[in-house]
This record gives C-alpha cells, structure tokens and sequence, in this order.
C-alpha cells in the first residue's frame, strides 16, 4: 500500500524584501525547494514536517 503525504504551500510576509530574500535562499539550501520571492513576500511548495519544522524554526529566530 502507498501513503501519500499531503503537502502544503505557504505564504511567508516579511517586514522587509531583504529579510524575504535572506529567508529564500536559506529554506532553498536547507531543503532543496522551490520557492517565489517578491515585495517582501515568499511563497513556498511543497512543505512536508521537515520544511515545516525549518520554516517555524527561522521564524523563531527572526523574532527574537
């Protein structure tokens, strides 16, 4: 039998376009996917538990 995991997409607002790029180009060489960078917005694909756990812990870092 096969599971198939659902993945999401999300849309990630940033106070600032250098912050959403510096977010880009860290969650691409972390996890290898695919993302869309524009007016300090970056919307990403494909988001399992590992992206997940990336995104919340850049996040937490971010705010702190």
């Amino acid at each position: 039998m096969i599971h198939q995991t659902q993945k999401m997409k999300a849309t990630l607002k940033f106070q600032t376009n250098e912050q959403a790029e510096s977010f880009a180009l860290a969650y691409s060489r972390n996890t290898l996917g695919g993302h869309i960078v524009g007016n300090a917005e970056v919307t990403v694909f494909n988001i399992g538990e590992n992206e997940k756990a990336f995104i919340e812990n850049y996040i937490k870092q971010l705010n702190k």
